[in-house]
């Protein structure tokens, strides 16, 4: 009898374990959710100028410490159009997000163009979410982003890949494109030792 009640307590005890460690899919919409609407960063977080054309912002350097980044569509009333580069004090073009600890990226749909190097040497970098309007993606944009395994770019207006943007990048598997694009630059994909689709 004692055996059969510890046989039965035992059962009972791996079932709570495994009901414990699963999560059911109301839980699992509810974590989609709460990730894909976090708040845009403030724009405290950014450095930025107002272009010269005076319609809009270009963000050049991200200040925050946040992992997971929602760029603001509109700053000071503009809004967002350009993710640049400045060249630094040691005359280094350092992009956006350059060698930061990001992990996931969300673009507005205000950003037109991504300049270089915007997220060269983001180790951690995982996801981005591109904006349907930008057409143009400059030179090394993506890399060296060694974890980013899979971007979709087919929802977005790009006419132009510059040189060497998914170069290094080389847990990158599957690359999709928009119908709009018109140019590819040499070495997009060198050393992406994992791409099987493009």
């Amino acid at each position: 009898m004692k055996k059969i009640v510890l046989l039965v307590l035992c059962f009972a005890l791996l079932f709570s374990l495994v009901a414990c460690g699963t999560k059911s899919p109301a839980e699992t919409e509810t974590k989609t959710e709460t990730e894909t609407s976090l708040p845009a960063n403030p724009a405290s977080d950014f450095e930025y100028d107002v272009l010269e054309s005076g319609r809009g912002i270009s963000l050049y350097r991200y200040l925050g410490t946040a992992e997971n980044v929602v760029i603001p569509d509109e700053i000071d009333g503009f809004p967002v159009l350009v993710l640049d580069s400045r060249i630094n004090e040691k005359q280094e073009r350092i992009g956006t997000f350059e060698n930061t600890p990001v992990k996931t990226v969300v673009i507005p749909n205000s950003v037109k163009l991504m300049g270089m190097n915007v997220f060269r040497n983001c180790k951690q970098l995982t996801s981005v979410v591109m904006s349907e309007n930008c057409k143009y993606i400059s030179s090394a944009a993506f890399e060296n982003c060694e974890k980013l395994e899979y971007i979709d770019l087919s929802s977005s207006a790009i006419q132009l890949i510059e040189s060497r943007v998914f170069a290094g990048c080389s847990s990158l598997s599957e690359v999709k494109f928009p119908d709009t694009l018109e140019e590819i630059g040499e070495e997009v994909f060198h050393h992406c030792s994992a791409l099987t689709e493009v």
